[in-house]
């Protein structure tokens, strides 16, 4: 019976592990997504010989005036590479363009030509051709690349901002939580032939796209029910089977040696990320009080499912149950 101790005790860990996955987003670090060809060499010429351009002026200047609290489409970052990115994406370096950097620098009418204002120092012949042959490298570089097909290279940069006062939304929805369970546990949530998954739809708010079209995307009571429900059916099964985030023996050694190093272990295989000091101490209480309950608990029952099959020779019919 004692494995059923040890179960229980991962299995009340692991659900709160798995409500964490359930109401967490996976993040992709920018800085690790490879780059278009040639942006690397393109930002450092960029910020060489044309972003001290964009910023001569200061506040009247290109960059000065086109900040976050311009009316304009055209809005700077104020950092030459994230600058360059935006830019690129968005095509204002192609000279051909009604509304990009050389139209509005050449502009003929006063009220398109950049920069504007008496205070505003407008660019040189000089400095044009040098945007212009800077816009020339762009387009070359990137030649034959339809725009719609490539990876938005601005994406690829860092948020540099202020932190948010509060988390934006991490719900995952029913297509998206599947997905997540699959990923993590390897599981479908298919028990004796029955999609539990498709089965707790409606408790899900998902769209099988038969009988229910619209997705939700809050957690209501319902969704929570059946999260719990699942959420202790697979991550029972992973460990007993040693399989999902317990595979492989760097865990089983770490729950012989060390507790806490294997909640840090469950924490960055479940939840991409280690445990707060709050967790660990809620993960402690929760070994402290099933470790006071392991006789109680290792007289408990259990639910044993097993398969009967039955084979007819003379006939060939064969029935599983």
């Amino acid at each position: 019976m004692m494995i059923y101790t040890q179960a229980e005790v991962f299995r009340r860990f692991c659900v709160a592990g798995l409500l964490g996955v359930c109401l967490s987003a996976m993040f992709v670090r920018g800085e690790d997504a490879l780059p278009r060809r040639g942006v690397t060499a393109l930002e450092s010429r960029f910020a060489e010989r044309i972003y001290p351009l964009l910023l001569r002026g200061g506040e009247v200047g290109c960059v000065g005036c086109h900040d976050e609290d311009t009316s304009a489409d055209l809005v700077f970052i104020g950092d030459s590479r994230d600058d360059f990115r935006m830019l690129l994406a968005n095509g204002y370096f192609d000279v051909s363009r009604t509304d990009g950097l050389l139209d509005r620098l050449e502009a003929e009418n006063p009220k398109r030509r950049m920069p504007k204002g008496k205070e505003a120092r407008p660019w040189s012949p000089e400095q044009i051709e040098l945007l212009r042959a800077f816009a020339r490298e762009v387009a070359a570089d990137f030649d034959g690349e339809a725009k719609d097909e490539g990876f938005p290279p601005e994406l690829l940069t860092p948020y540099r901002g202020e932190a948010k006062g509060q988390t934006d939304t991490q719900f995952l929805t029913w297509t998206q939580l599947k997905g997540k369970v699959s990923t993590i546990f390897g599981d479908d949530w298919v028990r004796d032939g029955a999609d539990l998954f498709q089965e707790n739809v409606a408790l899900f708010g998902g769209a099988d796209f038969e009988k229910r079209f619209n997705e939700s995307s809050r957690a209501t009571a319902g969704y929570l029910t059946a999260l719990e429900q699942m959420a202790r059916d697979v991550a029972e099964r992973a460990y007993v089977s040693r399989s999902g985030p317990f595979a492989g023996a760097d865990f089983w050694r770490l729950r012989e040696a060390n507790w806490e190093a294997a909640v840090v272990y469950l924490y960055e295989r479940v939840l991409l990320r280690r445990p707060t000091e709050r967790e660990i101490k809620a993960a402690e209480r929760i070994f402290a009080d099933l470790k006071a309950r392991e006789g109680e608990i290792s007289a408990r029952g259990y639910d044993l499912v097993f398969a009967l099959e039955v084979t007819d020779e003379s006939t060939g019919l064969r029935s599983v149950r």
